[in-house]
């Protein structure tokens, strides 16, 4: 059944539904098992919307499901601060990797859910180990200090 006013999302990848689907953005689709879990927690900067996941075949195969967007954002990454991994390679030549997301805590809220630079959603290590503990399935936090950038 459609809810009046939900933004559908049509299934293409998976062929099960888990506790997180992933939308190419910034918006995580989430079971209501994991919006409880946020609720619970008071977790900050992220909203619920109503959704519907549909699939060509099946039409509506959701129900139970939600729209989170991230409404805090930082919007300066400090681009000038990273950690250098340099790897020889088998030619003899060097290739030098950069890793780490920075920013400066003055810019940043407090808030659990961040979109940083208005682009890429950043999380709070408190919300790793609640969804850890939690056992959220479909998910995966790295550090931001692994991330290599380009």
């Amino acid at each position: 059944m459609e809810k009046e006013g939900a933004i559908e999302f049509w299934r293409i990848r998976n062929k099960r539904l888990s506790d997180v689907l992933t939308t190419g953005s910034g918006i995580l689709v989430v079971t209501g098992r994991v919006i409880g879990i946020l609720e619970r927690y008071g977790f900050m900067g992220w909203r619920k919307f109503k959704v519907v996941i549909k699939d060509k075949k099946k039409g509506v195969i959701s129900e139970g499901y939600w729209g989170i967007s991230v409404v805090s954002n930082i919007l300066r990454r400090r681009r000038d601060l990273y950690r250098e991994v340099v790897e020889e390679r088998l030619n003899g030549t060097k290739k030098i990797r950069k890793f780490g997301w920075y920013f400066e805590p003055e810019d940043w809220d407090g808030s659990d859910f961040n979109l940083l630079g208005g682009v890429s959603l950043i999380v709070t290590k408190r919300v790793k180990d609640v969804f850890e503990k939690e056992k959220v399935k479909n998910i995966s936090i790295d550090s931001v200090h692994d991330i290599e950038i380009f």
